[in-house]
Formats: structure tokens, C-alpha cells, sequence
């Protein structure tokens, strides 16, 4: 099977993008997303564990840290931190912006 590798990216502000949608959750609750189209998901608060379906590794992301994720592909995160974590999902840009 073909995998697309999802590599964490550094916190950078988007210009001219999507409107992000924020989600909020307290340590240990969970949130499951399948974006139709790449999604950057950007942590803004505490810490998280990911799993994207058909990747063989999961992901611990901190405030301050994103990923793309790719379309098609259920990707479940945990808030994993005291205070909870917040974290945005915003469409990813195209390739070379």
C-alpha cells in the first residue's frame, strides 16, 4: 500500500487562508476527523497524541506544532496534557505557497 508520510511541521500563520475551525478537549477525551481535502491540524494549547489510518506510527504533537493530514484518511487525536488541548484544522495550502 502507498502511504503518504506526515512529517510535523513548525507553527506558521497562514496568510490569505481558510477560516481555521477550533476544537477544544479535555485530557484524555478524543476527536475523530476524515478531511475530504489535505488539512493541516495545528496544536494551539497543551499536547496531543494522533493516529491517521494506514500510518504506521502515531504522532505526539505540542503546542506550537502541526501536521497535514491527508484526505481520505480518519485521523483521531487525544488530548494529552492537565489543562486539555486546543487545536486547529485548517485546509492545508498548495503545494509550493
Amino acid at each position: 500500500m502507498n502511504t503518504t508520510a506526515l512529517t510535523p511541521q513548525a507553527l506558521a500563520p497562514a496568510t490569505g487562508a481558510d477560516p481555521a475551525t477550533w476544537l477544544e478537549r479535555a485530557d484524555g477525551q478524543c476527536h475523530a476527523v476524515t478531511p475530504a481535502n489535505a488539512t493541516t491540524l495545528r496544536v494551539c494549547l497543551g499536547r496531543i497524541w494522533l493516529t491517521v489510518e494506514g500510518q504506521p506510527q502515531d504522532h505526539v504533537l505540542h503546542a506550537g506544532q502541526a501536521i497535514t493530514l491527508p484526505p481520505g484518511r480518519r485521523a483521531v487525536w487525544q488530548a494529552w496534557a492537565a489543562g486539555g488541548a486546543r487545536v486547529a484544522l485548517q485546509a492545508a495550502a498548495p503545494p509550493g505557497r
